[in-house]
């Protein structure tokens, strides 16, 4: 077995480095012209390649060193938070390069997002010391769950008692109904949202890649909306990812 670990802290960089001497140190064999190919894959383009890692904000030390752990023969990945500093383009750059690595993954990560795209097993750490090895990604774990509570069997001795339901219960559940109702609507709102956004977010993309031709003014402006729409889309996730808890834990 051949380990690749990532460390959250980012242990491993040399804060006196450039770039390219850090990519150099893993694969000395690749040309400049490489390296920087290489580095455009984890957007480090242009002069970039030449800055010092010391110069580096928290993302692009994490970018940088997931492109030097990538670049080492391992057949087993172990990440710790991979996905920290990260904007919404960076994040999908790593998950598609883990997707289509075919060695196996070990995971600890609080994005549920990323969960979703990469994972197809966890392990569920539950009260009282259980552990539970579950098949799927994230989101089909949460929703076997939140079935099995709607579906679960009341205890023997709750079953064997037989009690009038009050008014009181009878308002309670109303007002649970209720509540739940105006969740699922705003979370069926917040998933029109962001599927708009992800589209804008497309489109602009899309114009970024057809180059601007020396319209530096242009080119500004498709970078700024592009980062206003990233934003917006992070908002409406993190608000999306808040709603959905609610219903579980409902």
């Amino acid at each position: 077995m051949r380990l690749g670990y990532f460390d959250q802290k980012l242990g491993g960089l040399d804060d006196d480095r450039s770039l390219v001497d850090e990519i150099r140190s893993v694969r000395g064999d690749l040309s400049p012209d490489a390296v920087r190919s290489y580095l455009a894959r984890f957007r480090f383009f242009g002069d970039d390649v030449f800055r010092v890692v010391r110069g580096l904000s928290g993302g692009e030390r994490n970018r940088l060193s997931l492109a030097k752990m990538m670049l080492r023969p391992a057949n087993l990945l172990a990440l710790d938070e991979p996905t920290n500093h990260l904007d919404i383009p960076a994040r999908e750059v790593l998950e598609r390069a883990l997707r289509a690595y075919e060695g196996t993954l070990l995971v600890v990560s609080h994005d549920r997002f990323f969960l979703d795209e990469v994972c197809t097993r966890l392990v569920v750490l539950e009260g009282g010391g259980r552990v539970m090895l579950e098949t799927g990604n994230y989101s089909d774990w949460r929703h076997r769950r939140a079935a099995a509570k709607t579906t679960a069997p009341p205890p023997p001795q709750a079953a064997q008692v037989k009690t009038k339901a009050s008014a009181a219960a009878r308002d309670a559940q109303k007002a649970r109904d209720s509540a739940r109702a105006k969740l699922e609507r705003r979370l069926a709102q917040l998933e029109e949202k962001i599927a708009a956004v992800e589209r804008d977010l497309d489109g602009v993309r899309a114009r970024l890649a057809q180059g601007h031709g020396g319209d530096w003014v242009k080119l500004h402006a498709l970078v700024e909306e592009e980062r206003k729409l990233a934003d917006k889309l992070r908002s409406l996730m993190g608000e999306w990812e808040k709603v959905g808890e609610e219903l579980a834990a409902g």
